[in-house]
């Protein structure tokens, strides 16, 4: 596609109504982390159980992202946050269900992972 200044895309072409954010998770990394390893527990979990670290560390995800996901929505007059989570290990998890969150509490988000290792 190429760009010029003096006439603009066609509207269909850009999504205009969606915000694009990339939030990275990492693994363990320090003492802390292997402590929300260690949290073997299964704890229940939107009418399910998932692991006890892994909650905790999804919801803090979310507790934390979602003043400044709402304060970017409102800066660049979009409809929706199409927020895109990438984690390794414990982040892989925790990027999980912080999606689950946001995708059944959220409804300005629309969350997607893509974990590994």
């Amino acid at each position: 596609i190429a760009l010029r200044k003096d006439k603009p895309l066609s509207p269909g072409l850009v999504r205009q109504d969606f915000l694009d954010v990339l939030l990275v998770v990492r693994g363990t990394k320090d003492f802390a982390d292997v402590l929300s390893d260690g949290l073997l527990d299964a704890v229940k979990f939107r009418g399910g159980y998932a692991h006890a670290g892994l909650v905790q560390s999804g919801k803090f995800l979310v507790e934390h992202h979602i003043e400044l996901l709402h304060s970017l929505l409102k800066m660049a007059k979009k409809e929706k946050v199409k927020l895109t989570l990438v984690g390794h290990s414990l982040g892989a998890g925790a990027a999980t269900i912080a999606a689950i969150i946001f995708n059944e509490d959220e409804k300005a988000v629309e969350a997607n992972v893509v974990g590994f290792g």
